[in-house]
C-alpha cells in the first residue's frame, strides 16, 4: 500500500512538471525535494545508489563532434591512450540537462565544435546520463546529485591517473545539468574546479542561454553584457547600465569570476541570430513646465548618430504615462556598434487625440520664449552607454526656432554654460568692489 502511495504522490508531481518545466527548473530542488519529496527522497537516492555505472563519458572530436565517439572509462588508462587524451590541455565536461526524447539535443555538437574552436587542443567530453535524464521531470532531478557524484569519481581518477592540475578542468551544464555540475563541484571541493551553469545566466528565453554560450564562444570580440539589477522593470528603464562594483559582466565564456555573499540577476536585451550582442543606452529626458500638465501616452521614436554608423526610429517604450517636471528613463537598444554618439534626433507622434500641434508645441514653447499656459520643454537628454559606460549630455541644436517642426535635432552639449557662469560671477565681484 506505501508503495502504491509513493507512485501516485510521484504522478501528480510529475504532470505539475511537464506543463510548467522553466520555472520548476529554478525551484524545484530547494523548494519541492526540501519539503514536499522528503518522505520518498531515501527511495530515490537507493535506486540511483544501486545503478553500478550512472553516467558514461565520450571524448568528441573536432571534425565529426555528433558520431565521431571514444568512451574515457573509468579505472582503464588504456582508453584515454585510445581516445588520444591530451592531458596538458583544458578538459571540458559537457552536461546535458533533462530529455523527454532520450537522445541528444541538437545543441551538444554545436557547443563541441565551438569549444574546439576557440580552445583547439582541448579535450571535449561529452557526459551520457541519458537513462536517468529521460525520466519524468521531479525523478531525473532527484538522480542528478548521483551523477554529480560519478563525475567527481571521474574527475578524481583523471587527475590520478594523468597528474592534471585540477584548474585544467571545467564544467558546463545546461538545464539539470548545471545541478549535476554543482554536485560534483561539491563532492570535489576544490577552488580551481571551474563550473559554469548555462541554464540561468541571464533573464531569456531557455534554451537561449545555451546558444548564448555558444556565441561567445565563436563571437569573442562581440560577447554580450549582462547587467545587475533588481527586477525587469528597471531594466527596461535603462536604470541597470552601471558597471560599478562589478555590476556588469560578460555573458558566457569569457565571465569574470565575482565573489558573492548571494546570488544576483543579471539581465541583458540580445539579437534574434548570431551575434546576439547589442548595444544598450539609458536615455533620461526631463519634461518641465511652470505648470503641471496632464499625463500623456505620445509615441516617441529617437534616432541615434555616431561616428560608425546610425539607428533610426528607434522606439521608446513608455512605462507609465508622462508627467511634466519629471525625469523619465528609458532603455534604447542597438543591433551594430555606431561608434562614438554624435547627435540624436527625437520624434513623436499623435496618440489618445494627442495632436501633433500640441506635442510640438509642449516641447518648444520653452526656446521660443512662450507664455502660453502650457510652457512645457524638453531641455536636455542625458545618455548613459551601457557597453562604454560613457555618459553624455545633448542640448536641443537650435534653441531660438520659433517654427515648430515634427523633429528635434539635439547634440552635445557645449561648455559655454560654465564659461557663463563664470563670467556672472566675476562681474558680480567687481560691482561689490
Amino acid at each position: 500500500m506505501r508503495a502504491w502511495k509513493v507512485r501516485f504522490l510521484c504522478f501528480v508531481v510529475l504532470n505539475a512538471a511537464v506543463q510548467n518545466v522553466t520555472s520548476l527548473e529554478e525551484e524545484l530542488a530547494d523548494s519541492i525535494f526540501g519539503n514536499f519529496l522528503d518522505p520518498v527522497k531515501g527511495f530515490f537516492d537507493h535506486e540511483a545508489e544501486s545503478n553500478a555505472t550512472v553516467a558514461k563519458f565520450s571524448l568528441r572530436k573536432p571534425s565529426h563532434p555528433d558520431d565521431d565517439l571514444c568512451y574515457i572509462i573509468p579505472g582503464k588508462p588504456d582508453s584515454l591512450a585510445t581516445c588520444t587524451f591530451n592531458s596538458t590541455s583544458k578538459t571540458f565536461l559537457i552536461i546535458h540537462g533533462w530529455t523527454l526524447s532520450g537522445m541528444f539535443e541538437s545543441w551538444i555538437p554545436k557547443l563541441v565544435s565551438a569549444l574546439y574552436e576557440r580552445e583547439q587542443t582541448a579535450n571535449v567530453i561529452v557526459v551520457d546520463w541519458l537513462n536517468s535524464a529521460q525520466n519524468h521531470y521531479v525523478v531525473a532531478a532527484q538522480k542528478t546529485k548521483a551523477v554529480g557524484r560519478e563525475i567527481a569519481r571521474f574527475i578524481d581518477w583523471i587527475e590520478e591517473t594523468t597528474n592534471m592540475p585540477l584548474e585544467n578542468i571545467h564544467l558546463i551544464g545546461y538545464s539539470l545539468g548545471a545541478h549535476v555540475a554543482g554536485f560534483a563541484g561539491n563532492n570535489k571541493l576544490h577552488p580551481f574546479l571551474s563550473s559554469s551553469a548555462v541554464s540561468d545566466a541571464v533573464k531569456c528565453e531557455h534554451e537561449r542561454s545555451v546558444h548564448l554560450f555558444i556565441d561567445s564562444l565563436l563571437n569573442e570580440q562581440e560577447a554580450a553584457t549582462a547587467y545587475r539589477c533588481g527586477s525587469n522593470e528597471m531594466f527596461d528603464r535603462g536604470m541597470c547600465l552601471s558597471c560599478r562594483k562589478s555590476r556588469c559582466n560578460t555573458v558566457g565564456y569569457d565571465i569574470s569570476k565575482v565573489r558573492k555573499p548571494r546570488s544576483v540577476q543579471m539581465y541583458t536585451k540580445t539579437r534574434s541570430s548570431m551575434p546576439f550582442r547589442v548595444y544598450h543606452y539609458q536615455l533620461k529626458i526631463h519634461f518641465s513646465s511652470k505648470v503641471n500638465s496632464s499625463d500623456m501616452e505620445p509615441s516617441l521614436t529617437v534616432s541615434l548618430y555616431g561616428a560608425k554608423g546610425e539607428a533610426e526610429n528607434l522606439q521608446l517604450k513608455l512605462k507609465e504615462k508622462i508627467l511634466t517636471n519629471k525625469t523619465h528613463s528609458f532603455l534604447l537598444v542597438t543591433e551594430k556598434d555606431i561608434g562614438d554618439l554624435l547627435m540624436l534626433k527625437f520624434k513623436w507622434e499623435e496618440t489618445n487625440g494627442w495632436s501633433a500641434s500640441s506635442m510640438l508645441k509642449m516641447v518648444s514653447s520653452w526656446w521660443s520664449g512662450s507664455s502660453d499656459g502650457a510652457n512645457v520643454a524638453v531641455h536636455k537628454i542625458r545618455i548613459r552607454a551601457g557597453e562604454t559606460q560613457q555618459k553624455m549630455v545633448f542640448c536641443i541644436k537650435d534653441a531660438d526656432a520659433q517654427k515648430l517642426t515634427q523633429e528635434l535635432t539635439f547634440v552635445k552639449c557645449k561648455d559655454s554654460w560654465r564659461t557663463n557662469r563664470k563670467r556672472t560671477l566675476r562681474r558680480v565681484t567687481l560691482e561689490n568692489h
